[in-house]
């Protein structure tokens, strides 16, 4: 199967996002089943004219005969709607009706356990509407965070409530595949810079040491493994914050229980330091270098192939160059000439020199180890101690680059 996660699509990314991942399952024309797992829009860019070229796209693959999944993520709830409710709802009138072929487009925005390839597979989208199931026996690891259900915290509530719907159809379906969209809680992933608690919303990190189940998610951004969990990358840098990664696709052969990845480049992010002469040799050194970095965040038994790509897209690269000025008519002095018409976009940026008490707050947070919440929290107290009036502004930038 073919799994395909964070496409956050936007009118300036969708032809190019479209025609890689066309390219991708034309070149895997043999997997017949196809999960596509959110977020398909991106909350501070919702392109209504994106997303109804990815709708299309999804139809294609059904008239293709393809077994296509398509899962709610957060960033797909628009109020209490889903981004493709009103094609859910055409196609369960359609399907109501046509008695004569097999459905094979789906939309998944409660939980749904289904078999693919002889894997058991629990399909865990992210839900405004949990189900109030109850196992009939609970886990000694559901008992531990039965406090959450009384919690003052909404979100802690809410972690209650997955927890014990996910504990509820492990109990029906122990040997799965869960593919969800929630964060495990206070757990430190390979690479990550930060770990979250069950105030973000969270699943229980005793399901981590599950022998018998495996756990794939992407939400994060940023692909590893860690004991029985995969999370993978988002298909597309949302912000220059996703600077010198790597992104992937990622096909999976439940019978061996192993992936192979392939990189797609929609927009890649580069970062230099000053002192280097930008060529387009030292651009190919640069994402080689990302690709054998990825490898080391890579932490399970189950074997991951990562295979790569010699398209390098110099028209879409985005590159910036830190530098102690931002001096814009000397630019030649780092970037080959030949380059300059080429890459998609150079830019400077001045390293701040500001930085120190902020950095010295997030370090002791992190000692303390803190949630995600906390430290999101923390640098919203500075930046409205430190700037005041201005504070509302910071504030909206920090949104649109995903940092609160």
């Amino acid at each position: 199967m073919l799994l395909i996660w964070d496409i956050h699509i936007t009118s300036k990314h969708k032809d190019r996002i479209i025609q890689e991942l066309k390219k991708y399952i034309e070149s895997n024309s043999d997997e017949q089943n196809i999960i596509f797992l959110g977020d398909y829009v991106y909350h501070f860019s919702y392109d209504r004219t994106a997303l109804l070229s990815l709708y299309h796209f999804f139809v294609e693959l059904f008239e293709q005969g393809k077994n296509v999944y398509i899962l709610a993520w957060n960033h797909d709830r628009l109020g209490n709607s889903f981004v493709f409710e009103e094609a859910q709802k055409a196609f369960q009138i359609i399907q109501k009706y046509d008695t004569k072929h097999k459905w094979n487009l789906h939309f998944i925005t409660q939980p749904t356990q289904i078999t693919i390839e002889n894997q058991s597979i629990i399909l865990f989208p992210f839900m405004l509407q949990i189900p109030e199931n109850q196992p009939t026996q609970q886990p000694d690891w559901l008992k531990n965070v039965q406090y959450l259900e009384t919690s003052s915290n909404k979100n802690e509530q809410i972690s209650w409530k997955i927890n014990n719907c996910l504990a509820t159809l492990l109990e029906k379906y122990p040997e799965s595949l869960v593919i969800h969209h929630y964060y495990f809680n206070k757990t430190k992933l390979p690479g990550q810079k930060s770990q979250f608690s069950y105030k973000d919303i969270a699943l229980s990190q005793e399901l981590l040491d599950f022998t018998n189940t495996q756990f794939i998610s992407g939400h994060l951004h940023q692909a590893c493994s860690y004991k029985n969990y995969l999370c993978t990358w988002s298909i597309r840098s949302t912000s220059p914050l996703e600077i010198n990664q790597e992104k992937f696709l990622f096909q999976y052969d439940t019978n061996n229980n192993t992936y192979k990845t392939k990189p797609i480049r929609i927009n890649p992010y580069l970062e230099f330091q000053q002192g280097t002469k930008i060529t387009e040799e030292i651009i190919k050194e640069a994402i080689q270098w990302q690709i054998t970095n990825s490898k080391n965040y890579f932490l399970w038994t189950q074997k991951i192939e990562i295979n790569n790509s010699d398209s390098i897209p110099l028209q879409y690269i985005n590159i910036t160059i830190v530098w102690d000025s931002l001096d814009y008519d000397h630019i030649q002095e780092h970037v080959n000439e030949t380059l300059l018409n080429q890459i998609g976009q150079i830019k400077l940026k001045k390293q701040s020199i500001n930085t120190n008490e902020l950095l010295e707050k997030l370090q002791l947070s992190s000692q303390d180890n803190q949630s995600f919440a906390d430290r999101k929290q923390l640098l919203k107290d500075y930046i409205l101690q430190k700037y005041q009036w201005e504070y509302w502004e910071y504030e909206t930038i920090l949104q649109e680059l995903k940092v609160l």
